[in-house]
């Protein structure tokens, strides 16, 4: 009954958002997929979003979205956030820029500073250590402050229970992230972040991140490169932690003939475990925004399951794959 609710009152939302608001935006992804591995066959749709965001003046905007990723389809689609940006700077013309963002949403303090499209060697499957929060049922409230490269970010739940800030910048191909994120109750226990990345005009980039928490002296590092050549990319990452000095390893590369068509090969290593995790083929062609993925993944035996290239971190196959993508 409470998924109902939550479902009306969107749907409520939707049908009133074009009498109070003079910029209305809708996006989102449809992401659908099916794969065999000679034994069986499965189809999935791992992710499955629709955003709107409504500009209501001209310092105000509300933006919802409607989610279901991975297991939570189909029976769960149901608001994965609803927030209220306010724009205080600008109304009240301050000579720094500050913004309030009030409601049920999830946020992340990183720069998501990789280069490899799965993720697998920066947050993708371990105790990652991400400096971030999901929706919390009490509400939250993040503010954040730009002053020039600047930004200062400072968040806190509605029942006053977790907090973190942060603080980036970027300037001249360089840029950085510094986070923390705690409880008020054990502040000094909390999860400390760095990142850096450095972008080589508009050829390559690199970058580079520490996480490290200070309760339990978990630790994880990596580095990540990328670089495009032409109708080339080519991306690596490494990532290492305190159970192994070294663990997850991905090379990928990628060749685009023509403009709609793409065919990519990613190698994935878990040296925490299988050595060799799994093997990914694959081919794309857009049709429009749409782009239709054929695809074979090899997956050693009780190797961690590889999300495959052409749907970044959202689905894992065993065997051959079909699917698509839209985002729109």
């Amino acid at each position: 009954m409470k998924k109902l609710w939550i479902l009306l009152v969107a749907v409520a939302f939707l049908g009133a958002i074009p009498l109070f608001a003079s910029d209305v935006t809708l996006s989102g992804e449809f992401m659908g997929f099916g794969s065999t591995d000679f034994n069986t066959m499965s189809g999935a749709f791992p992710k499955v979003e629709l955003n709107l965001s409504a500009a209501i003046d001209d310092f105000n905007t509300l933006k919802l979205e409607m989610d279901s990723e991975g297991g939570d389809w189909p029976g769960n689609v149901g608001l994965d956030d609803i927030r209220l940006v306010t724009d205080w700077g600008a109304a009240l013309g301050l000579p720094v820029g500050v913004k309030t963002t009030v409601g049920y949403f999830d946020t992340y303090f990183t720069g998501w500073y990789y280069y490899e499209n799965s993720g697998w060697a920066f947050y993708y499957d371990w105790p990652n250590l991400l400096v971030n929060q999901g929706p919390d049922a009490n509400g939250a409230v993040q503010v954040d402050v730009a002053a020039g490269p600047v930004n200062v970010h400072l968040y806190t739940d509605g029942a006053g229970q977790d907090v973190m800030a942060g603080i980036d910048a970027a300037f001249a191909g360089l840029s950085f992230w510094l986070a923390y994120g705690t409880t008020y109750a054990a502040f000094g226990d909390g999860t400390l972040a760095v990142e850096a990345a450095y972008a080589i005009m508009d050829m390559a980039n690199v970058g580079a991140f520490f996480r490290y928490g200070l309760a339990s002296e978990a630790f994880t590092y990596g580095l990540n490169v990328g670089a495009d050549f032409s109708m080339f990319h080519v991306g690596a990452g490494l990532e290492g932690d305190d159970v192994d000095a070294l663990d997850n390893i991905v090379v990928e590369a990628t060749l685009a003939p023509v403009d709609p068509a793409k065919i990519a090969v990613v190698a994935y290593m878990d040296l925490g475990g299988e050595a060799f995790a799994g093997l990914d083929v694959s081919a794309a062609y857009k049709v429009g925004a749409a782009n239709f993925i054929l695809g074979y993944m090899y997956r050693a035996d009780g190797a961690v399951a590889a999300p495959v290239y052409f749907s970044a971190d959202n689905y894992s196959a065993d065997g051959f794959y079909l699917g698509v993508d839209v985002d729109y």
